[in-house]
């Protein structure tokens, strides 16, 4: 018998999944855990597939499915979606580990069978909840979890041979499932067995572990104070409090039940710590919580704000370090070597005195080529001069992008520690960590040997996102919220054409970013020059090609383009032009237009560095092979194709932003659309149609 023999007929593959855990939760914890998550990593995706929500289940990681806003809305409340994400996070530890969470299981929370057990209490509520609302066998979702059913004793040791299955088998046997929903659910999950109390001690203990605090201090839980005046007695117990080395209070934690909301305890909060500055002559740093929600208040009359986790010891010690340091926009010292333009100065004293007034988040719009990137540099050096900032992420959406921002930022600070993530590992003396959106989110989740967190919630204290726009948030938006850092947002696109959610995102209400300078502002300067449109007139793009309506001579070369007779389609579409069928004659027009009457280098002898902007991989190589065909007296480098398919795409595109090297000509599928910094660019060809 057990727990989940309800999913026999209809989840077979869950069934066993879910037998796995329960067998193992006493005896072999951490095997029950990585369980545990695969299970949950099955439910989630049939709820993805019965629910048909939309997306691409197989490039999303679990932590992405789980925070999806059409996932996340069948549940009664956030605590819920918590506690999943606790079942992923221990079964991530498990899987990596399968030992104790860190190697030193004495001085830390380890990964013992209470974790384990809540785990699988959490995954018996949401099967139950799969089977009710999408089976056809369950009537009630009103069943209870009876530990009877778990083994208590077993003579083998837990090791890696008992994990036997991986995230891809759990994705294909989701593929298999064949069961039809007999009946839309009309109710939310419930959680019946999933004990709220336990989670939120586990949660908040677990997330302490992960930023480096011993849990066997026992200093840190149900600390007494004295002279309350909310007592009769005039003491109280701090749920807990974060010692620092001299045997100082640095920080609190009071916790409330998950039913209600974490600022709950804010007064109580305060009055604990102010008991504490008595004691002490010092005021800890606060932080509330229900176990799910995370609040903190750095300062006796700060603003709260939310977090997603605790702060490391020596993350606090930098907050307290602040405290008496008041900045005023007098302070700002702009350093004429990094910047020297009127715009670009306005820009970087606009958002120091931004953060300055409290805002955590400033948006800079900035014309291509009037220098976001040395305004971001220039506030680094800023920011770090008024010890506002020691660390800082720079995030962009491309490899070639992360290359170049941390050259640019190498020529203008030499003096600091630099790291590119995607290349190397960190270094913990790195003062910028240069990376991909992708990279910092596969690199949040992972852990150090001593089972901490590799980048805890105050690991930054500014982001600076390159190209801020609202795709990057719906895709990456969970990184943002979970470091808790000033973050500065860099784009091109005219302040009149963002998204209002991008403006939603950084904190704004009206559609006024922190700071502009347009195109046209930099054109009247005469630091860029407007562009110069020239318009050829191509034919089939435009209209199609249409075999009946071909001359006789073109009848004949159009037929020779298919193998067989049959084949042969009487028309094409102009959306299938460069898409799948090329045409040598009109990219022959528009290589030849360029030669001819693009601008020109050296005397006019040379065409000057030049982006193709093609439809798609073969669309590029058909306009390389065509150009080669045409000017076989050039060098075969002249013109080259740069697309995610090129072997050593960044070492071409490092050749093509070199005056003195080839390529001259660049044909790129979407690497150079957006960021490149190529100030030798004279020609622009548009030839996706």
């Amino acid at each position: 018998m057990s727990n989940f023999d309800f999913l026999k007929d209809e989840f077979i593959d869950l069934y066993e999944l879910c037998l796995e855990a329960e067998k193992n939760c006493y005896i072999k914890p951490r095997t029950s855990a990585f369980y545990s998550r695969l299970a949950l990593e099955f439910c989630v995706g049939l709820v993805y597939k019965f629910e048909k929500i939309q997306t691409s289940y197989n490039e999303m990681s679990l932590n992405d499915l789980i925070n999806k806003k059409e996932f996340k809305d069948l549940f009664q409340d956030e605590s819920q979606i918590a506690g999943l994400n606790l079942i992923r996070k221990f079964g991530n530890d498990a899987a990596h580990m399968l030992k104790n969470i860190i190697s030193n299981a004495d001085r830390n929370l380890s990964l013992n069978k209470d974790i384990a057990l809540n785990c699988l209490k959490g995954i018996f509520d949401f099967t139950v909840w799969i089977a009710y609302c999408y089976g056809s066998t369950l009537k009630t979702d009103d069943i209870k979890f009876d530990e009877k059913y778990i083994l208590h004793s077993s003579s083998e040791e837990e090791n890696t041979n008992d994990i036997k299955l991986t995230d891809n088998d759990v994705k294909n046997n989701i593929e298999k499932i064949e069961v039809v929903p007999t009946k839309k659910h009309n109710t939310r999950i419930n959680n019946n067995n999933f004990s709220e109390k336990e989670t939120r001690k586990l949660f908040i203990d677990f997330l302490l572990m992960k930023a480096g605090w011993n849990l066997n201090d026992k200093n840190m839980f149900e600390y007494e104070v004295e002279g309350l005046k909310s007592t009769s007695s005039g003491k109280g117990n701090i749920d807990y409090v974060l010692w620092g080395d001299s045997a100082y209070p640095l920080a609190i934690i009071e916790a409330k039940k998950a039913s209600y909301n974490a600022k709950k305890g804010e007064f109580q909060a305060l009055e604990y710590a102010e008991a504490l500055e008595r004691k002490f002559n010092f005021f800890p740093i606060r932080f509330v919580t229900n176990g799910f929600e995370i609040f903190i208040y750095e300062n006796k009359n700060s603003i709260p704000r939310r977090i997603y986790g605790f702060y490391r010891k020596e993350e606090l010690l930098k907050i307290i370090a602040r405290r008496n340091e008041k900045i005023t926009s007098n302070d700002i010292s702009i350093n004429k070597k990094i910047i020297d333009r009127y715009y670009q100065e306005r820009a970087v004293k606009k958002a120091i005195e931004n953060y300055i007034s409290g805002n955590r988040k400033s948006l800079l719009v900035m014309a291509t080529g009037s220098g976001k990137t040395r305004v971001a540099i220039s506030l680094v050096d800023c920011l770090s001069r008024l010890n506002m900032v020691k660390r800082t992420l720079f995030l962009a959406d491309r490899v070639a992008l992360v290359k170049q921002a941390l050259n640019s930022f190498k020529n203008s600070l030499p003096d600091y520690t630099l790291v590119d993530l995607v290349a190397e590992k960190d270094r913990d003396n790195a003062k910028i960590v240069f990376s991909t959106y992708q990279t910092m989110m596969t690199e949040s989740e992972k852990s150090r040997e001593d089972g901490t967190n590799k980048y805890g919630v105050g690991a930054f204290d500014l982001i600076i996102v390159d190209e801020a726009h609202r795709s990057i948030y719906q895709k990456y938006g969970d990184l943002f919220e979970y470091f808790d850092s000033l973050i500065l947002g860099l784009t091109a696109t005219p302040k009149n054409e963002i998204d209002r959610n991008t403006f939603k995102v950084f904190d704004m209400n009206s559609k006024e970013p922190t700071d502009s300078y347009d195109l046209f502002e930099a054109a009247k300067d005469e630091f860029l020059v407007l562009p110069k449109i020239k318009e050829i007139s191509l034919n089939y793009p435009e209209n199609g090609i249409v075999y009946s309506k071909l001359s006789e001579e073109e009848k004949e070369k159009y037929e020779t383009l298919f193998d067989e007779e049959d084949s042969m389609p009487e028309e094409i579409s102009s959306d299938s032009l460069n898409s799948w069928f090329f045409n040598e004659g009109t990219t022959s027009k528009v290589l030849t237009t360029l030669m001819e009457e693009g601008y020109k280098i050296e005397s006019g002898d040379k065409l000057g560095k030049t982006i193709i902007f093609a439809k798609n991989d073969k669309h590029a190589e058909h306009i390389v092979e065509t150009f080669n065909k045409l000017y076989k007296n050039l060098d075969g480098e002249f013109c080259q194709k740069i697309t995610t398919k090129v072997e050593k795409a960044q070492t071409l595109i490092e050749r093509f932003v070199n005056p003195n090297s080839l390529p001259q000509i660049a044909v790129s599928v979407d690497m150079l659309d957006t960021g490149i910094d190529v100030p030798q660019i004279l020609n622009l060809v548009f030839y996706k149609k």
